[in-house]
Parts: structure tokens; C-alpha cells; sequence
């Protein structure tokens, strides 16, 4: 087990860098936005350019996932090759929990670092506290004309199935290998503040309810479900909805099953003399190639 090469106070140091760093940043570029496109399985992501002449220039990061594995493809077109007083380094938070990790809720990392690990490789750091230590196998990792790709399984990433990350680019160049020595490198940060979003799923549930919250017998049972389409960042006000009431044997049909607004929504009438049988009701919606369902059981009261 290799211990990272950014030690806990050093870790704290260059955080606190990063910080003011991006602050002043901030002050002269605008916030760059993500490109629209299929985000279902790949979306490219613009930084703006030009922060600094004489250092490295991140101009888009492309992503792609197919569930099993994620992608990373950083385009620096002014950078040929990796230097030894250059740095590499790709924040992920895959949990999607800000109270962990370290930068803005990391618990990963991605690193070149070609003055103390090998020029050819790249490594990926799992992160509690201000400890981070190595992850086997390491990812694969290629760097070609001001391209550098790395490919992570989610294995690797504690998952299952890599659905949404975020994720940073930093890049360093002129470090002084001897003692660490930042005090004159200039950073590139890709977004110019915070993070960016990747979600290989093209539709994501952010509401799901029932009025009332347990269905009584011979009362409406109303079902609604908010969706986000992930490549237009907005809810949903159209598209096919599913709606399904079973009480213990029968099935129940919905009075309404369509979208008012920008909620989809089922309402079915739940038959009298079914108190405390079980129940199981749906509602699905289907759009953009895709489909989502949330469910509600237990018994009628």
C-alpha cells in the first residue's frame, strides 16, 4: 500500500493554496458551464482558457461511463508532453457526499506526478481524513500531444455501478521537486471554481410522495414523482406515465395518469372493504430512452 505523496499537513497547506488561488480566479474569469450533449453514457465539459500564458491550459474534459468503468479524456493542446515540475491531479467525490474527503467533499484521487512515481503511470488515492493512500490496480493512464486519458473501474471507486460523480482537474507546473516547493507553480483549475457533475443516468428521481401517506379504503390514493432529465438539468413536464394499484389479488386502475405540471401523477380510487389487506401501488415515468419507478406498500388502512 503506497501512502500518497501529499501528506496530511501538506494536504492542508495546498488546500488552503488552492482556495485563494480560486478565488482569484474567480474574480477575473466567469464560471464555465458544461456542454450540452448525450449524457447518458459521455459529456464534455468547457473551461475557459487563457488564466495563464505561461502555464498550463485545461480547454475541455470529456467523460464517459458504461456503469462498470469511468473515462476521463483532459485536453491541454499547449502542453505536449508532461514535465517533471508538472502535476496531474483529478478530485472525484463518488459518494456524493460533501462531509467527506477533502476538496469539496473528495474521498478520491487521481495522480501524475512525474517527478516521484513513474512518467508513464498514473495512480488513484482513496482518502479518510487527510490520509490518503493508493488504490490496486491502478487505473490505465495515456498521455499523447496535450491528452491525457485515465480510465477507472468503479470497483476501484467503492461501487457498484458508477452512476454520478463529481469531479476537478488541477494541474501544477512549475513545482520545484526539492522540498516541495510551490511557491512560484502556476495552477490550472478545471471548473474554474468548485466541481462538475457527470450523471450517466438520463433521467433521476428528486421527488417521489403519496397523499395520503398510507391509502385508507374507499379514499383517492394519489401517487406523484418529480424528474430531472440530467443533459437539460431540468424537471420533466412531459412523457409516458405508468401507474399500477395491486390490493391483495385485484388490481385497481388509475383515474389519472399523466404529468400536471411538472409532476407526473397517478390517482386511483381505492376500493371499499379493503382495509388491511396489502397493497402495493407504482408510478413510472418513461422518456429520452429511458425509465424510472418508485413504489409504496404495505397495508390499507
Amino acid at each position: 500500500m503506497r501512502e500518497s505523496p501529499f501528506p496530511g499537513t501538506l494536504c492542508r497547506v495546498l488546500r488552503a493554496l488552492a482556495i485563494a488561488s480560486l478565488a482569484s480566479v474567480a474574480g477575473a474569469v466567469g464560471a464555465s458551464g458544461a456542454a450540452s450533449g448525450p449524457v447518458a453514457l459521455a459529456k464534455t465539459f468547457h473551461d475557459s482558457t487563457g488564466e495563464h500564458a505561461d502555464g498550463p491550459d485545461v480547454t475541455t474534459v470529456g467523460v464517459s461511463s458504461d456503469g462498470g468503468a469511468i473515462t476521463f479524456h483532459v485536453v491541454m493542446p499547449a502542453t505536449p508532453v508532461v514535465t517533471e515540475d508538472m502535476r496531474i491531479r483529478i478530485w472525484l467525490d463518488a459518494d456524493d457526499d460533501r462531509s467527506t474527503g477533502l476538496f469539496d467533499g473528495s474521498d478520491h484521487f487521481l495522480l501524475v506526478d512525474p517527478a516521484r512515481l513513474q512518467p508513464d503511470e498514473a495512480f488513484l488515492y482513496r482518502c479518510s481524513g487527510t490520509t490518503c493512500l493508493d488504490v490496486s490496480p491502478p487505473p490505465t493512464y495515456a498521455y499523447a500531444d496535450g491528452h491525457a486519458t485515465f480510465t477507472v473501474p468503479a470497483t476501484s471507486l467503492g461501487l457498484r455501478r458508477i452512476e454520478r460523480i463529481l469531479f476537478a482537474v488541477w494541474v501544477y507546473a512549475g513545482i520545484r521537486a526539492a522540498g516541495w516547493d510551490y511557491s512560484d507553480a502556476r495552477l490550472e483549475f478545471a471548473p474554474d471554481e468548485g466541481m462538475w457533475v457527470f450523471d450517466a443516468r438520463p433521467l433521476r428521481v428528486v421527488g417521489f410522495g403519496s397523499t395520503p401517506r398510507r391509502p385508507r379504503a374507499g379514499e383517492p390514493l394519489a401517487l406523484s414523482l418529480q424528474v430531472l432529465g440530467t443533459e437539460s438539468g431540468a424537471l420533466l413536464d412531459r412523457g409516458n406515465v405508468s401507474c399500477s394499484l395491486r390490493i391483495g389479488t385485484a388490481s385497481a386502475p388509475a383515474r389519472t395518469a399523466r404529468f400536471v405540471g411538472r409532476r407526473a401523477r397517478c390517482v386511483f380510487a381505492v376500493p371499499v372493504g379493503t382495509r388491511g389487506q396489502r397493497y402495493r401501488a407504482t408510478i413510472g415515468v418513461a422518456a429520452r430512452g429511458s425509465a424510472v419507478t418508485r413504489a409504496l406498500s404495505g397495508r390499507v388502512g
